[in-house]
């Protein structure tokens, strides 16, 4: 029979063996993702990059950084808050900031009312140049652009959007709709209204696969499972990123490493426990029987009682006292009450802890 102590353990390991994975698979990723960033080789966004794609095996450089100024094809975003503002990704979001009861105890909830994102395509280019003298103006040709393919995927590029609107609008409601809503558990504190928008002409840095197709250099995700990265950061700041995540992740796998050890070494322990408590109950039930044996042979009619025993157990009444409780010392046992107790054994007179026990034949 489990225990409800045994069943807990079981499932704080199970949960701990969940957690170990979980943290496993974020330390290799991110450091993985370390690695292969700093290995892989920064190209420059000019004309000898389409001459070197074109020559290379497959028209394609599987994992490298580019940095280019961002510049969209066609008509950029434009701000609906700001005037003037342009960009090739926009998100706007409309986020309802609530107080909720719940089981007596308020916290605050936010609950997402609207959120759209809208991008055009662009391509990263060496920014114009114009001398200081201003006597000449170079411009990219379209041999030196590199047009980048579904950025919303790629990582970092969301955390650094540019806020270009940011308004929190209180809740106006009445004194009287204020105390109707805390009576019903859940009050309306305001609205959070967001823009966020990548700017052009803002120098961004990608890594992923570099493909020269129809006449285009693009920069795709990889193929191999490699992170596919649009970022304002530098590639070092990038790298030092994902070596972090690998190094809280480490610190959170060695954590459960050495729970999940300790509930391993107790459900040993405690199984060892369970055994060698059963060998030794099989020792005490071979001397039962043995003593039983001899008091049949040696107890004389004349001491004997209606019941069948002199000196009854305590809990069955029946059969006779066998068992010596230590520390306490009590001699209040027959061997088969004594086998049914659970575990931990107590003494049924005084409710103390029974750490040894002798049998006793009692003639």
């Amino acid at each position: 029979m489990v225990e409800g102590r045994d069943i807990l353990t079981y499932i704080g390991l199970g949960i701990d063996t969940l957690l170990l994975v979980g943290f496993y698979r974020w330390y290799r990723t991110s450091d993985r993702h370390a690695r292969e960033v700093k290995e892989a080789e920064t190209v420059i966004v000019d004309d000898s990059m389409v001459k070197r794609l074109q020559e290379t095996e497959g028209k394609c450089l599987s994992y490298v950084c580019v940095e280019g100024e961002v510049n969209p094809i066609g008509q950029p975003l434009k701000s609906q808050f700001k005037e003037g503002t342009t960009g090739v990704l926009q998100k706007i979001s409309l986020v309802e900031h609530k107080s909720r009861r719940t089981q007596g105890i308020w916290s605050d909830v936010k609950n997402v009312i609207r959120e759209k994102l809208e991008q055009v395509p662009f391509v990263l280019k060496q920014p114009d140049v114009v001398s200081e003298n201003d006597l000449f103006y170079r411009h990219s040709t379209d041999g030196s652009k590199v047009y980048v393919m579904e950025p919303a995927q790629a990582a970092f590029i969301m955390d650094d959007l540019t806020t270009t609107y940011d308004h929190l609008e209180v809740n106006k409601s009445s004194l009287l709709e204020r105390g109707i809503d805390r009576l019903f558990g859940d009050v309306t504190k305001g609205y959070h209204e967001q823009e966020q928008m990548l700017l052009t002409d803002t120098m961004l840095l990608g890594i992923g696969s570099l493909v020269y197709e129809d006449g285009k250099v693009k920069l795709k995700p990889p193929i191999s499972g490699s992170a596919y990265i649009l970022t304002k950061l530098s590639k070092s700041e990038v790298i030092k990123s994902y070596q972090s995540s690998a190094f809280w992740a480490k610190i959170f796998l060695s954590v459960t490493v050495i729970v999940g050890g300790g509930l391993l070494v107790y459900i040993i322990w405690k199984r060892f426990s369970i055994l060698q408590m059963k060998r030794q109950q099989q020792v005490i039930a071979d001397e039962m029987r043995e003593a039983r044996l001899r008091r049949l042979t040696e107890q004389r009619p004349e001491t004997s009682t209606n019941d069948g025993s002199t000196n009854p157990c305590v809990v069955c009444l029946t059969s006779q006292r066998e068992i010596l409780l230590r520390p306490c010392r009590h001699l209040c046992l027959c061997s088969n009450c004594f086998l049914a107790l659970p575990v931990p054994r107590k003494c049924p007179v005084c409710r103390q802890d029974v750490e040894e026990y002798d049998p006793v034949y009692t003639p």
